[in-house]
């Protein structure tokens, strides 16, 4: 197709083939022997990758953007761990611009656009590509906050930062992997948990994060002091017209009148998105607390130990994180 950018500027650039070490989410893989990545654990010592580290990772990005970018007034960054509630914030934020613009709802040629996701652009000619962009973009990215060399004080974009129980996360991921990957590996659930929730040491997975707790503290700390509304993907969906005006408000945008909030809600819903949006598959239920059909009570205990640890150590922005260590 044109690329799911096509509504910010036309299709996006092709990208050169994947990196040999960009693989499925998991599963059984071993780097062909003329390739080799220092970062990258030796032949049969786990299939998460990189060997053990302490502290935050280095910056190894198979395909990072490190140039900075020149953000706009009106750009949006939509910082996740992956399966957090990205793509239904993104659909909200978009439909926020539609609404502007005057435009009807959800309309069947405007469906399934994702943001530019950052992560997997290269250096090379994303200066010409961004201009080219209309305003208002609206940027994605799974990356640990020192990692985001795009970044820097000048920054005058918004950001969107998601978090959503990890233990809850951790199923969404799997169940992800096994649909895009089918039959690649016979990893459970709960050993796949183990690679995130601290019962080993990983802290990347081939240009991912894995480290729920480093990831979320980057966000939370916000070093570099950018303008960011803080969301817990929870909160969303319990009171889902509240957040959405809550997120207009944040973006600088006229106040919404009930019936647009109704409006925006009811063109976001989960049901919709399921059918244009590829990282909302047909089996994607955005469920919480499901967890605890799936996971192994040293996993759960793994993920709430994260959690307390973190809400110790930082301020959360009256997040409230410590309910998912008591939602057990």
């Amino acid at each position: 197709s044109s690329g799911i950018n096509a509504e910010y500027g036309g299709p996006r650039p092709p990208h050169p083939p994947f990196p040999p070490h960009h693989g499925p989410m998991f599963g059984s893989w071993q780097p062909p022997p003329h390739h080799h990545d220092p970062n990258m654990a030796p032949s049969g010592e786990g299939q998460f990758g990189p060997p053990p580290m302490q502290g935050p990772p280095p910056s190894n990005n198979p395909r990072p953007l490190e140039k900075k970018i020149t953000f706009r007034p009106d750009d949006v960054l939509v910082a996740t761990f992956p399966r957090s509630g990205t793509t239904w914030t993104i659909e909200i934020i978009r439909q926020l611009h539609l609404l502007r613009a005057g435009e009807n709802h959800f309309l069947a040629s405007d469906a399934g656009k994702e943001g530019v996701f950052l992560d997997m652009m290269r250096r090379a000619d994303t200066d010409d590509y961004f201009e080219s962009m209309e305003s208002p973009r609206i940027f994605k990215t799974h990356q640990y906050y020192d990692e985001c060399k795009f970044l820097n004080e000048t920054n005058n974009c918004k950001v969107i930062f998601v978090v959503r129980d990890p233990k809850d996360m951790v199923v969404s991921m799997f169940e992800h992997s096994k649909q895009m990957h089918p039959g690649r590996s016979d990893m459970s659930v709960q050993e796949f948990a183990k690679n995130l929730s601290g019962e080993t040491e990983v802290h990347r997975y081939r240009g991912g994060p894995t480290n729920w707790s480093l990831f979320t503290e980057g966000y939370l700390n916000n070093d570099l002091n950018l303008e960011i509304f803080y969301l817990k993907y929870e909160d969303l969906k319990t009171d889902t017209l509240g957040k959405i005006a809550q997120i207009n408000d944040f973006l600088g945008y006229p106040s919404l009148s009930p019936e647009e909030v109704v409006a925006v809600k009811n063109a976001t819903s989960f049901d919709k998105m399921k059918k244009s949006h590829r990282n909302v598959t047909a089996k994607s239920t955005g469920t919480s607390g499901g967890y605890k059909e799936n996971l192994s009570p040293e996993n759960i205990a793994a993920f709430n130990t994260q959690i307390l640890e973190l809400v110790r150590r930082v301020n959360d922005h009256n997040l409230n994180l410590t309910v998912y260590a008591e939602n057990n």
